[in-house]
């Protein structure tokens, strides 16, 4: 407080007026001197008697003084005026857009708060500015990447189904092979819509988050038994590789499910032709828990790992074909695993891609049971 109290700017000023007063005595007493040394010399004679023609001499030192204490006074306090002029000229330029005027020197009183306000406010108000128009790019790519995606499928729909409209077709199989078609594109075309709600959706920052204790590996066995068909029907099988921990986190169930789904279903899609296998594995380390998804004989290239994670980005090469995805999984499984506080990662070499989530283990003091 006392500290507090000598740096402030009422302390400052009260100390300026002091010196003020203590240099208008020292001045006064020299000049008194000077004039008192040369008495009897013509000119201070002469001035001496036109002064105290009007006024007394203790009137004319009392009026010197004022005057002096007034001149040190501004003197003394030119280096705040300074001050204040340089905040106002910086506040002038933050309002004309220039976010790079900056109080550099900081002084530890009011004025120096008020600077490093300013300063803290024009960082603010650039990077509202600078989110705004990134939310703005975003939403246009948003839109523009929606428009394409959308456009295929509802071209092969509305060109098939114009056929059909105008009895274009040889005979019932080439009409069923047409409505074939059109329903797969129908389809793909609800999905990618859906894909597109749930983007929205986790993206919200309203979304609400129910984390409860869960069993990694219980969780995981769960899942690769409900995929087992579709591991069959790709002629895939999945090697599950845990410890004899339980590898507890806390996390949203719900959403935990729907991102390992996901990853799962990359690594079917992903795997090379060849590949026999897509691995799972769990791994403990320090305060962190590993779950890597595996698969083999197909890697994705250097370039396309910094993008994987956006939104509409689509691998080139896969299993089956990749034309009915949205682009919009991965991105959606990196938002729901941040948005329980997890992390997400792609490593593609040595003929296999590794999807690595992690998540920390769970602390046992916050633990809400299931």
């Amino acid at each position: 407080m006392k500290n507090r109290l000598l740096k402030s700017i009422r302390f400052k000023v009260v100390i300026i007026c002091v010196e003020s007063f203590l240099l208008s005595v020292i001045t006064l007493y020299i000049m008194y001197q000077i004039i008192y040394t040369n008495r009897f010399k013509s000119p201070v004679r002469n001035l001496y008697n036109t002064i105290t023609k009007y006024i007394t001499i203790q009137q004319a030192i009392i009026f010197a003084g004022v005057i002096l204490f007034i001149v040190y006074l501004l003197i003394l306090v030119s280096r705040i005026i300074k001050y204040i002029d340089k905040i106002s000229y910086n506040v002038n330029e933050i309002a004309k857009g220039n976010f790079d005027a900056k109080i550099d020197k900081i002084n530890k009183d009011e004025l120096g708060q008020l600077a490093n306000n300013i300063n803290n406010m024009a960082r603010q108000i650039e990077t509202l500015i600078r989110e705004e128009h990134e939310a703005t790019e975003s939403k246009n790519y948003l839109i523009t990447g929606l428009s394409h995606d959308l456009k295929t499928p509802l071209t092969s729909i509305y060109g098939y189904l114009e056929l059909i409209n105008n009895d274009n077709y040889k005979d019932e199989v080439e009409l069923r092979y047409y409505i074939d078609i059109a329903f797969k594109k129908t389809i793909q075309l609800k999905n990618m819509i859906e894909q597109l709600f749930n983007y929205t959706k986790y993206s919200s920052s309203s979304i609400e988050v129910e984390k409860v204790n869960i069993n990694v590996k219980e969780l995981l066995k769960q899942l690769v038994i409900e995929y087992y068909p579709f591991f069959l029907k790709e002629d895939l099988e999945c090697r599950l590789n845990f410890g004899k921990e339980k590898y507890e986190i806390q996390a949203d169930s719900k959403l935990l499910f729907r991102v390992f789904e996901n990853l799962i279903s990359n690594a079917v899609r992903y795997s090379g032709e060849n590949s026999k296998f897509i691995d799972i594995n769990l791994e403990s380390e320090g305060e962190k828990i590993y779950i890597h998804f595996i698969n083999y004989d197909n890697i994705i290239p250097a370039y396309q790992q910094e993008f994987i994670f956006n939104r509409f980005y689509k691998i080139e090469q896969s299993r089956a074909h990749d034309s009915d995805s949205s682009g919009l999984g991965l991105a959606i499984a990196k938002t729901i695993v941040e948005l329980n506080d997890g992390d997400i990662s792609v490593s593609s070499k040595d003929n296999k891609t590794i999807f690595t989530v992690t998540f920390n283990k769970i602390d046992k003091s916050l633990v809400k049971d299931r």
